[in-house]
């Protein structure tokens, strides 16, 4: 085809140049797989629940001994930006693309976010329910508590303001608060002071806790979230791991705010060690 009738092909056949494109970048795209052995990589590191960055060292290495660390470092930022891995956390991997764990907030959650951030504009809020966690428990539950955090001085102001306003509402509630007088309350309010750099996420506008501090406040709240205990918490957690994204980094920097970075890397060991549970 001369040069001249090519360019009359591409001005009269408006589609070609987009189909040429997508060809172009499945040859290139086929062409990054062959490179980085996608196929190879997750029959050698199947079943793994976390892959180091020395694993993939090591699988490379084991085809190609002589491999500049600058290669290595390029291929799995490649893997990570194709979904083939997610960074779990520095150095640390697991297959499948990012899985964040978000509900959308109810009609009363964002009333009550709403109502409270005209009050108090100055106090940072996180707002979520438990009925959250049904899709991470063993046994479901008809019953949601909404839990609140804001700043430890602003707790007392925003308790005694939805009182006011006829809310069911408990201020750091103990278990014995929790059974008696919480469980059996129509659409409870529990407020708690928020523990400084805790890792929120936005959704929908709402402040909502990310998965990784509901995590580990279940671990430390034990008595205003007594209900998911034992077993349950167990459960909780490896279905947190199994079906979301949770990163690692994230989860023990939260931790070590809590002062309780030792009990949170035991259930990190538990989880990679199913035998351990």
């Amino acid at each position: 085809m001369s040069t001249y009738t090519s360019h009359l092909y591409f001005s009269s056949n408006t589609q070609f140049p987009a189909l040429f494109l997508y060809c172009c970048r499945f040859i290139e795209n086929t062409t990054i797989a062959k490179k980085l052995h996608i196929d190879q990589l997750k029959q050698q590191l199947k079943g793994k629940k976390a892959i180091s960055g020395h694993d993939l060292a090591n699988f490379y290495r084991s085809l190609e001994p002589e491999i500049k660390n600058s290669t290595l470092n390029w291929r799995i930022y490649e893997l990570v930006q194709m979904g083939i891995l997610e960074r779990t956390s520095r150095g640390q991997f697991r297959f499948g693309e990012m899985r964040v764990f978000a509900h959308s907030p109810t009609r009363s959650i964002v009333k009550l976010y709403r109502d409270l951030s005209i009050q108090f504009p100055y106090a940072q809020l996180c707002v979520w329910e438990t009925s959250w966690l049904n899709d991470l428990t063993q046994h479901l539950s008809n019953k949601s508590v909404t839990i609140l955090e804001t700043e430890k001085e602003a707790c007392e102001s925003v308790f005694h303001k939805l009182q006011d306003s006829n809310k069911a509402v408990f201020l750091e509630p103990t278990v014995e608060i929790m059974e008696r007088y919480v469980s059996v309350e129509k659409s409870p309010i529990v407020i708690k002071p928020m523990v400084s750099e805790a890792p929120l996420q936005k959704v929908e506008g709402i402040n909502s806790p990310t998965l990784e501090k509901i995590l580990v406040d279940l671990v430390c709240d034990k008595e205003i979230l007594y209900a998911y205990q034992g077993r349950e918490l167990q459960h909780i957690w490896a279905n947190a791991f199994n079906r979301y994204t949770v990163q690692q980094d994230k989860l023990l920097r939260y931790a070590d705010r809590r002062r309780r970075k030792q009990e949170i890397t035991e259930y990190l060991r538990k989880i990679y060690n199913p035998a351990a549970i």
